[in-house]
């Protein structure tokens, strides 16, 4: 598993100096976020950052977030592959497949089968703010939340755009 993180400013909302990330020719294989009583948040990836994160050539394959049963109340659980804010994520030439948030609950804490990406924090809201995402030349298939989001799940300002991707059988 991988996580850029960098917080704990005055309202505790992510900030970064400028920095770049770049994740290439790589495998994230079987890993898991098992939280007892945290949040369970990204099973291969989670940034808190406002980094600009490059993922290219690489496979995100049967990572799971899985929520204790019973799920903690306030604690949420999301992103089996990636999960997480960050100034811009690109992902080119890569699969997301097969990964999973699972609540045997189905409470709506579990979002985002394969990515849960979120830019909400209220400083972050204007027009310039927008966190860019680009999926280029990719597959996000087969992955699974018990909840919302199969696929993905995206909230707040954020500029999504899908080039040349497909999207298939996420439940």
């Amino acid at each position: 598993a991988y996580i850029v993180e960098k917080c704990a400013n005055a309202t505790d909302t992510p900030h970064t100096a400028p920095v770049s990330v770049t994740i290439a020719g790589s495998e994230f294989r079987g890993n898991s976020s098992q939280p007892v009583a945290v949040h369970g948040r990204g099973g291969a990836i989670r940034t808190y950052s406002r980094a600009d994160i490059v993922i290219a050539d690489t496979i995100l394959v049967d990572n799971n977030v899985d929520a204790p049963n019973p799920p903690v109340v306030n604690r949420v659980y999301r992103g089996g592959a990636i999960e997480g804010p960050a100034k811009s994520l690109r992902i080119e030439r890569s699969e997301i497949a097969e990964n999973g948030v699972n609540d045997v609950t189905a409470s709506d804490a579990s979002r985002g089968g394969g990515l849960h990406l979120y830019n909400t924090s209220v400083d972050r809201q204007g027009p310039g703010d927008a966190m860019a995402v680009k999926i280029v030349n990719s597959t996000v298939s087969g992955n699974l939340s018990s909840a919302s989001g199969g696929a993905m799940f995206a909230s707040g300002n954020l500029a999504l755009e899908l080039v040349n991707a497909t999207v298939s059988d996420n439940v």
